[in-house]
Formats: structure tokens, sequence, C-alpha cells
């Protein structure tokens, strides 16, 4: 619709708000045929549309990635399933492609895991003790390993030596049934982790 002639910078102004209250109304009442307007959009201009959303990502990258944040969020269930069904669907392709693109990016794969290792030590000490973790329920917070440290006033939960380094163990062993999770974890020295190994904890006491 075009904007009528001589009106006030005002009046155009509320004819504008207008306008887009009414292209709104009318998209919420036609969703298919805003589908299909949109499809045909993109169909005639595709190049242009392609090079418009290219040029509003580089442009806006905070947008994006709240945008995308926003998606994950909303959608958290529905990706997971479809990142599931992908994997079950094409596992052993998938796990060719992921061997090649390892062999011929080592070196970029090498720097990003120093780099996560660097800004995340707790989350590298909790990955060493977790090697059934994947057999057991739960997972291990660096939160419960920062609180642990203050709950346990920074000494070894045996033998009570200060913990200049600390292992995070399990207090009852995944060989033993025990699970891997917030609620069965402690703080040992390396000596005493070593001594305990896959005993119980009731049996331990006692060595």
């Amino acid at each position: 619709m075009t904007m009528p002639k001589n009106l006030s910078p005002d009046q155009q102004i509320e004819w504008k708000k207008k306008q887009v209250l009414r292209v709104a109304q009318w998209s919420l009442n036609n969703p298919e045929k805003v589908i299909r307007n949109k499809r045909k959009h993109y169909e005639e201009n595709k190049d242009a549309v392609i090079a418009a959303a290219k040029n509003w990502k580089q442009n806006n990258p905070v947008a994006v990635k709240e945008s995308v944040a926003k998606y994950q969020a909303k959608h958290k269930d529905e990706i997971l399933k479809r990142s599931r069904d992908r994997y079950t669907n094409n596992r052993d392709s998938l796990l060719e492609y992921h061997r090649q693109y390892r062999e011929r990016n080592s070196e970029v794969i090498r720097l990003r895991v120093k780099r996560s290792q660097q800004k995340n030590p707790l989350r590298l000490r909790i990955a060493k003790y977790v090697r059934r973790a994947r057999e057991n329920t739960g997972v291990v917070t660096t939160t419960r390993v920062k609180d642990l440290i203050i709950e346990q006033l920074g000494r070894c939960n045996y033998c009570r030596h200060e913990l200049v380094d600390f292992h995070v163990d399990h207090i009852i062993p995944l060989a033993l049934g025990g699970i891997n999770d917030d609620s069965n974890i402690q703080l040992l020295c390396p000596k005493c982790n070593r001594k305990k190994g896959a005993k119980h904890p009731r049996e331990f006491k006692h060595v």
C-alpha cells in the first residue's frame, strides 16, 4: 500500500506503524501464505538472499551467537534426538570422517585440547578419574570439587594432610558398582588414593 501524499512527518510515522501492525496481523492469520511467499522469494532470488544472509552474519556476530543459543535452548531435545539419529544411521561414515579430520588437523586439535586444559584444569583432573563413567549414571562437576576443597578444609579426607596436590576419588569404586556422581566423590592426597585403589572404604580404613 502506498503512503498517502501530503502527510505531516508525525502522520507519516503513525501511518508506517499501522502498516507494520497490519502486516504482522496478516502474517499471523495466513501462516501458510507467508511460508509460500518466503519460499517463492527465496527461489527467485536465491543468490541475493544467501549473500545478504552471509553479510548480516559477518556484521552481527553477537546477534548470531544469541540467536543460535536461543534456538538451541528452545529445541534442545529435538536437536539431541536428531544428533543421535544421525549418528545411529551413519555411524561408520561419521567415524571415518572424524578419523580423516583428525589426521588432517592434528596440530589444530592439539592446540584446542591444550587451550581447553589450561582454561579448565579441574575438568581435566576430573576426566582422569572417570575411566568408566560411560558405564555409570551421573556426572562429576567442577562445582562439587571446589565445594569439597572447602568442606575438607584443603586436606586429604583420610590422612588429613594438606592437599598440595589431590586426586578425585570415587568413595565406592566404579569397579564395585559405585556411580560417577557428585555424591560419590572425595578428595584424597595421591598417596592415599594409590593405596585405596579399588578397595571399598570400609576395607581401606583397616589398611
